[in-house]
């Protein structure tokens, strides 16, 4: 009988056993299931693949007319001072802006008529640049109570850019500018963007043409220390020095630049590039304020179509880059240029046109004027 019970007890054992042994069998088989398909699933990505966590998209667009990103200025809690029309804040003069809702939707009407007159089988741009104002001042002084005497070019860009008819492409750079606003895009002692400012509303527009942008650091760059800019003459208080950096391409470039005499000089740059310190440096942008510059370009990027910038002096710092994406880049300074601007389009064979000026250019009755005199 005990041997019997012996004989039980080790066929439980035996099952027991075996069940444990099948169990791991079942176990490591699905092991190397899993490891299979791991092992397949990293494969199929690239071999230089960067394994990133998933993100949500994000919520607003940059180049959006709709959405307006608040810039993030570092605030110590200090006030500036009124000077001279400008408003001066750690040794930075702002222009201050006193634009509306009407003066934006004026500047579309501008905009719409140009579009208009030049036609369908010309893609017409606009740009609105706003003020340093805007991206150098912490929310507190802009925006509140107790603010700054100085309308929102957010606003402004916004009642402009609605108001324009299909006709018309706006290009809104200031979420660009916004969220590299922690970077040197405009002067301390001058009214106009850096050439990084300008870069920024460049990219705003290459992306909302559909165009490859420009990588800078493919790019040689400039600096010019020692500029004193417009504003220093026109405040009492103390400002920073500034410093021009431009960058010089990757291609060749050749610039046929037209006088207000109407004589006409060719440069294999766009660039004055013997520009020296003093209150003049900004004049190293398109050999200072031109009536009319046609540059050629050699950039492999280009689509081969040909681009006419109508501008004032904001103008002058963004244009160099479009010679990465255009043939032809033409450059048409509307306070010097005399002529008709469809019948220059169509005799050059250009189909591209955009209209670049700062809120206060385009807020104002007369600029508006001067440029509806040339269409």
């Amino acid at each position: 009988m005990r041997n019997r019970m012996i004989i039980v007890g080790i066929g439980a054992a035996l099952v027991l056993l075996i069940v444990l042994i099948i169990i791991l069998i079942v176990n490591v088989a699905k092991g190397a299931s899993d490891q299979q398909q791991t092992l397949e699933t990293v494969s199929s990505q690239p071999a230089d693949a960067t394994v990133e966590a998933v993100t949500e998209a994000p919520t607003e667009d940059l180049l959006s007319i709709n959405t307006y990103i608040s810039a993030d200025v570092e605030d110590d809690g200090t006030d500036g001072v009124y000077d001279a029309s400008q408003y001066v804040w750690h040794k930075q003069a702002f222009s201050l802006f006193y634009g509306d809702q009407s003066t934006a939707e004026r500047y579309a009407q501008t905009m719409n008529t140009a579009a208009e007159t030049f036609g369908a089988n010309v893609k017409t741009y606009s740009l609105i640049a706003p003020l340093h104002t805007e991206f150098g001042l912490p929310e507190r002084l802009r925006v509140g109570e107790n603010a700054i005497d100085n309308y929102s070019a957010a606003e402004y860009l916004k009642n402009s850019y609605t108001a324009m008819n299909s006709s018309v492409i706006p290009v809104n750079p200031y979420n660009m500018l916004s969220s590299h606003c922690d970077e040197y895009i405009y002067f301390n002692s001058d009214h106009h963007w850096t050439g990084l400012g300008a870069y920024y509303a460049y990219s705003a527009f290459a992306q909302t043409a559909g165009l490859p942008v420009l990588n800078l650091s493919d790019c040689t760059e400039h600096k010019i220390d020692g500029f004193n800019g417009t504003l220093t003459k026109v405040v009492s208080a103390e400002l920073d020095s500034d410093s021009v950096y431009y960058w010089t391409f990757p291609y060749d470039v050749t610039d046929t630049v037209t006088e207000e005499s109407g004589d006409t000089y060719e440069y294999d740059s766009c660039y004055y590039e013997f520009a020296e310190p003093g209150d003049n440096t900004y004049g190293v942008f398109l050999m200072g304020d031109k009536p009319l510059e046609v540059i050629r370009s050699s950039s492999d990027a280009s689509n081969g179509e040909k681009i006419v910038v109508i501008h004032e002096s904001y103008g002058n710092a963004f244009i160099p880059y479009l010679t990465y994406n255009y043939d032809e880049v033409y450059s048409v300074d509307f306070r010097y240029f005399t002529g008709d601007l469809s019948d220059f389009c169509e005799e050059n064979g250009i189909t591209n046109v955009l209209f670049l000026n700062n809120v206060m250019s385009s807020a104002t009755l007369t600029v508006l004027e001067t440029i509806e005199g040339l269409l």
